[in-house]
């Protein structure tokens, strides 16, 4: 499977894991939403979509949408060498557009193989990692989460995964203190890595990197043969050093209200 197709794989079977459902299929795409946090919503369009009239397809996505609440956040992507998919984005866009949704953040999708990895990276880092495991756990990563991205993560949902075999939380920790939280999710050989934050009170302190080393030596401990992730504009910098390799694009965006 290309690299481009496993990131996004990664990222949308979390999602389901989370708890999103298909909710309207036909034979041109199917429709994702999840009604809690993260609230990700998503299309999933074949070939086929191509052949359809601009006003029916564009009647089809308005009829999927219409299951959306205000704050629901939808992820648009160009997969390279995907090229019908060219012609549903820009339906899309221009629907959403018209229905009461505007755009809210970019991401980088990035991907690093594993034998680019250096083993034992965590040397690296002065950090010590701890599986979270808990609810008291759940509660310090969610909390740290929260904080560092502003927005509420929902330690129920978390609560709903933390123990699932494909899926691992750590804990970061300089000494007694806990200063970043991370997620790790293994789909076949690759491993994305999800949610990685720094505490606010110790960003800018070179934790981002060491814990990267520290996550990064999990996921070769965990049998990847790709690590794949999201990149915010903040965060996009340290992944580029680190050696991860751009794929596309992901603009998101939100439903601030109906239409």
């Amino acid at each position: 499977m290309p690299h481009s197709l496993q990131n996004i794989h990664n990222l949308t079977d979390l999602w389901l894991n989370y708890g999103a459902q298909k909710s309207m299929s036909n034979e041109h795409f199917d429709f994702y939403c999840s009604q809690q946090w993260p609230h990700r919503h998503w299309f999933d369009t074949n070939s086929s979509i191509e052949s359809v009239a601009e006003n029916e397809i564009t009647e089809l996505f308005q009829q999927a949408l219409e299951q959306s609440k205000a704050g629901a956040i939808l992820p648009i992507w160009q997969i390279p060498n995907v090229p019908h998919s060219q012609h549903a984005k820009q339906q899309l866009i221009r629907t959403l557009q018209n229905n009461g949704w505007q755009e809210a953040f970019q991401q980088k999708a990035m991907y690093i193989a594993a034998h680019q990895l250096a083993a034992d990276t965590s040397r690296q880092s002065t950090l010590s990692l701890t599986k979270v495991t808990t609810a008291e756990d759940v509660a310090i990563w969610s909390d740290i989460g929260s904080r560092a991205f502003n927005y509420e993560i929902d330690v129920n949902v978390i609560n709903h995964i933390v123990n699932q075999h494909n899926c691992h939380l750590y804990l970061a920790w300089q000494g007694t203190t806990v200063v970043a939280g991370g997620m790790l999710f293994k789909t076949g050989k690759v491993v994305g890595l999800h949610q990685m934050s720094v505490d606010p009170n110790f960003q800018g302190q070179g934790i981002a990197k060491m814990f990267m080393y520290n996550l990064l030596d999990c996921a070769l401990e965990l049998g990847a043969t790709t690590v794949t992730l999201q990149a915010s504009p903040a965060g996009y910098p340290l992944y580029q050093k680190l050696g991860f390799i751009d794929l596309f694009d992901i603009v998101s965006y939100k439903k601030i209200a109906d239409v």
